[in-house]
């Protein structure tokens, strides 16, 4: 049963019914652990272009509270709650956090769970296969809204030095899109912008063009607006705004893309586990959802360059760049079944675990 030492639980009954709140960067999803889907989804912030919420902050109250009092209707003295983190999170907001759900709203029960180990649970539950034979060794990455971290788990615990963190992710895209669209459409207020960059991240965004064609011109778009159709000015360059992932250059935003810190972190894994984690890739986020984002990470990591990453990473250490010249390393990239969900659904099978307890 996968389990893991950042788990933070207070005697967990299974027998009670527990509340899963899991409070992303972009979105916030909640429900129970009887539930399949989140109950609720509400946005984490009203600006999904300014800095994320912070665990255990006001505002991060001020959300908790909204959830269970005016749109779930429980009371958290009488049930558990399974509540999400960051796997980023410090020790600092952590106990802030649980200082929140104890002194703030009197709960009496209350885990924290990294989201990579619950995305990893939901992934390898949705597989069907036996509790024996699933496999609990791999590298989780997440494209979250305002971070991307890559988790890399042997036998379902964190390799706690091979956690890295990539600095592309969903914001900054969006913050491409909307000083594009701002620069050309000047008359578009707040809160058209962020409607507007949201469409055209979901339907215009992609990974399968060549990034390194000239783009100098703009492109005429269209978006829905409560069922009418608006043409708006775009950059063509910010429309393959999602490249920032694999050659963050082009968008002057540093020179190493996501296969490199990738490499970076397998190489930080103990070597006997590496080709296993390595074969076992699962991405799970929003951006995973764009169109050949998981084509362009197979191919990407596959490239001979980042092969020849790691190696060089271990260059000081002769006897093991040796047995890794003779190792294959082979990589399987899977996108998790529901990429948004893929965490609320995990944390709700871990919560109804019999055995889910502080060990």
């Amino acid at each position: 049963f996968l389990i893991e030492e950042r788990v933070y639980c207070i005697k967990m009954i299974h027998e009670e019914l527990k509340i899963v709140l899991d409070i992303g960067s972009y979105e916030t999803r909640c429900g129970f652990s009887t539930n399949k889907k989140p109950t609720l989804i509400l946005p984490s912030s009203s600006d999904p272009l300014s800095e994320p919420i912070v665990a255990g902050s006001a505002k991060y109250d001020s959300l908790v509270s909204k959830i269970l009092f005016k749109h779930l209707q429980v009371d958290p003295r009488e049930k558990n709650l399974l509540v999400t983190e960051c796997v980023f999170n410090s020790r600092k907001n952590r106990v802030a956090v649980f200082e929140s759900f104890f002194e703030n709203f009197n709960a009496a029960k209350v885990a924290l769970v990294p989201d990579s180990t619950c995305a990893l649970y939901s992934h390898i539950t949705a597989s069907g296969a036996a509790a024996s034979k699933r496999n609990m060794t791999g590298l989780l990455v997440g494209l979250g809204h305002a971070r991307t971290s890559i988790v890399p788990f042997v036998e379902g615990h964190i390799v706690q030095n091979g956690i890295s963190e990539f600095q592309g992710n969903g914001q900054k895209i969006s913050r491409l899109l909307s000083e594009s669209l701002s620069r050309l459409n000047p008359d578009l207020d707040l809160k058209s912008l962020t409607s507007d960059v949201s469409q055209i991240k979901t339907n215009k965004c992609s990974l399968v063009s060549d990034p390194f064609r000239p783009r100098l011109g703009n492109s005429k778009i269209e978006v829905d607006v409560e069922g009418k159709k608006k043409s708006l000015q775009i950059e063509e360059l910010a429309l393959i705004s999602p490249h920032v992932y694999f050659e963050p250059q082009i968008f002057d935003q540093g020179q190493q893309g996501l296969g490199s810190e990738i490499a970076k972190s397998l190489a930080r894994c103990p070597f006997d586990v590496k080709a296993s984690v390595f074969a076992n890739l699962v991405v799970f986020g929003g951006s995973s959802q764009f169109e050949g984002m998981k084509n362009k990470l197979q191919s990407h990591l596959s490239e001979d360059t980042n092969t020849k990453n790691i190696r060089k990473s271990l260059a000081n250490r002769k006897i093991e760049l040796e047995k890794l010249e003779k190792t294959q390393l082979n990589v399987t990239v899977t996108v998790a079944q529901d990429p948004n969900e893929t965490v609320f659904v995990g944390a709700s099978a871990l919560a109804s675990e019999d055995c889910f307890q502080k060990c």
